[in-house]
């Protein structure tokens, strides 16, 4: 039996909203790290974790206005460089606060962005520069001035997953994955300005084509996953352009891959591995420990994760993990790192308006 049979009949879990989307893809796996983790909490000899510098803070203060739309905080991310930290609220676009998140400011034209953020890409060159994707409303956005406005590339809809060439100094090769869709990945090579699919470029009875990661403007990677049990899952790859796809590996992701500055790229999978790709996407290893949820970078190659609200970092690329401070209140659902004001946010998705959606650890 080929993985891509075995792997058809993957167990999944569904979020509190009905949908691959909503909480399950990156807080599912917390009661599957617990026994990997508990056996790996010390750090590696000469790592630098971090050390909490107290307890955790509610600072959702404003975030968002009154009233938010079904989903609440779908996403937090701190800006590169700045002492800024951006959450995104459902129906209500972004909002960014530069004090700790004592005051929070909405981002770009009133209404613009009123999806589900699922993803933001900062340049690597320019972090005031990003790309925005997200569901249930128009895809993805680019803002070139720290989002004081966002224009809409093209009319792509329902977007998880986003990718853009780095390795080019325009940025014209964009990627979005569809959400709670099959074989539809939208690929641009005008910056946003036009897009077509190539999703149906890969193979009948794959599950839901959600997250991508663009290498290169020839070398693109989809990461197929989802609660269609009946769907093969796994990691395909192209060298050329989505004309055609190759199996890369046998797991399905449990949300967006993290490219690491130095080009490893690791993604989580549904059912709690955390593998590691150190050869642009071309095969994959099991780093040897379970998967924790929102896998981020820190300065310094260092990597970070939520475990059921506990931040937990590893410093040799995911084999081992060691804890940072108490667990965050709220079980916890986006993490982000500031590196300016050193200091972990971590956000919960909601229902309905909450007093306690986001929280910021402080650290050495």
């Amino acid at each position: 039996m080929s993985w891509l049979q075995s792997n058809t009949d993957e167990q999944t879990q569904e979020g509190p909203f009905g949908s691959p989307g909503g909480l399950t893809r990156r807080a599912f796996l917390s009661s599957a790290v617990a026994a990997g983790l508990a056996a790996a909490e010390t750090a590696p000899a000469g790592a630098q974790v971090p050390r909490a510098r107290g307890a955790w803070t509610n600072v959702t203060a404003n975030v968002g206005g009154k009233r938010w739309g079904f989903g609440g905080l779908t996403y937090v991310a701190c800006v590169p460089g700045r002492d800024e930290v951006i959450a995104s609220v459902a129906g209500n676009g972004l909002w960014s606060s530069s004090d700790g998140g004592g005051v929070w400011i909405p981002l770009g034209t009133k209404g613009q962005i009123r999806h589900r953020t699922h993803q933001i890409l900062f340049d690597p060159q320019n972090p005031r520069t990003y790309w925005v994707g997200g569901s249930y409303a128009a895809g993805v956005f680019k803002t070139t001035d720290g989002g004081t406005s966002f224009t809409q590339l093209g009319d792509v809809q329902h977007v998880d997953g986003i990718g853009v060439d780095f390795s080019d100094p325009y940025r014209r090769t964009l990627l979005a994955g569809i959400h709670e869709k099959t074989r539809n990945v939208y690929l641009s090579v005008s910056a946003g300005a036009t897009w077509r699919n190539i999703g149906d470029g890969l193979p009948a009875g794959t599950n839901y084509s959600s997250e991508v990661v663009v290498v290169t403007d020839k070398i693109l990677l989809v990461g197929v996953g989802g609660v269609l049990g009946q769907k093969t899952s796994g990691i395909y790859r192209s060298e050329d352009s989505g004309k055609s796809w190759a199996p890369a590996a046998p797991f399905g992701p449990a949300g967006p891959a993290l490219l690491a500055a130095n080009g490893d790229i690791f993604w989580s999978a549904r059912g709690g591995k955390l593998y590691k790709s150190a050869d642009k996407g071309a095969s994959w290893k099991d780093t040897g420990t379970q998967a924790p949820s929102t896998l981020i970078e820190m300065p310094g190659g260092m990597l970070a994760a939520l475990r059921r609200g506990q931040v937990v970092v590893s410093s040799n690329g995911g084999q081992s993990w060691s804890q940072v401070g108490p667990k965050c209140p709220v079980a916890g659902y986006g993490l982000a790192y500031c590196e300016a004001r050193r200091c972990f946010y971590v956000n919960q998705p909601t229902q309905q308006t909450i007093s306690n959606g986001i929280y910021r650890l402080d650290v050495s």
